[in-house]
């Protein structure tokens, strides 16, 4: 199992390097905005410039799902670890669990940094950031898309080639899904909590689906 997940860290350490260097570089640009500070620097300015940091952050954390999902059997292909795959002597039930436990954790932790870092922040000063409850839903959302995102790209790499177009279809169908909810809420006058409620079901319910359907097929298919 060790050297399963070994094999894997390594299919993944480019994508890790990318996704921690895009983090960085946006807590960079949200400090490079006070050089040139046209006033006194105060708290509450540097609280606002990293709580949004935080939160783009979070959203691009979903933008990581969808890349390691995509990755997690595409990219073996490209790597040619699928012929090593076919020499060892394990069973495809380790192979998909030391596949799931990568491509989860990598970008979970990078999601987790970005929630800690806003949940402090706000609870330095809640009342300049909004009502508790908003700030919970805007999370459970993001966390909402991150699931059906990693979902619809773990199941597309199981059959594509590419990791590239499993990204960008399952980004199409998420950005699509969540148009037509916002649609449907214009037209037929729903309030905007049940619509919040209703993409977080979407989301995570698909996204849960979609990761199952994913280790079903791999466990099931002819192709090593």
């Amino acid at each position: 199992m060790i050297a399963l997940l070994k094999k894997d860290w390594r299919v993944y350490q480019v994508a890790t390097i990318g996704c921690i260097l895009i983090v960085l570089t946006i807590h960079i640009i949200a400090a490079i905005t006070f050089v040139d500070y046209d006033r006194p620097i105060q708290q509450s300015d540097v609280l606002e410039t990293f709580f949004t940091a935080g939160l783009i952050g979070l959203l691009v954390s979903a933008g990581f799902a969808g890349i390691y999902g995509g990755g997690a059997f595409s990219l073996e292909r490209r790597e040619r670890s699928a012929d090593f795959l076919a020499v060892m002597p394990t069973t495809r039930g380790r192979i998909i669990t030391s596949k799931a436990i990568v491509s989860i954790l990598c970008p979970l932790v990078i999601w987790l940094f970005h929630l800690c870092e806003i949940s402090f922040i706000f609870s330095l000063d809640p009342a300049r950031f909004g009502n508790k409850g908003d700030y919970w839903i805007v999370v459970t959302i993001i966390f909402g898309a991150s699931v059906m995102f990693f979902g619809l790209a773990w199941l597309l790499s199981t059959f594509l080639s590419s990791a590239a177009i499993s990204f960008g279809i399952a980004i199409v169908i998420l950005l699509g899904s969540l148009t037509l909810i916002e649609t449907a809420r214009q037209r037929h006058s729903i309030s905007d909590l049940t619509a919040q409620q209703i993409d977080y079901a979407w989301t995570f319910g698909m996204g849960t689906i979609c990761f199952i359907a994913g280790v079903i097929y791999y466990l099931r298919r002819v192709e090593p």
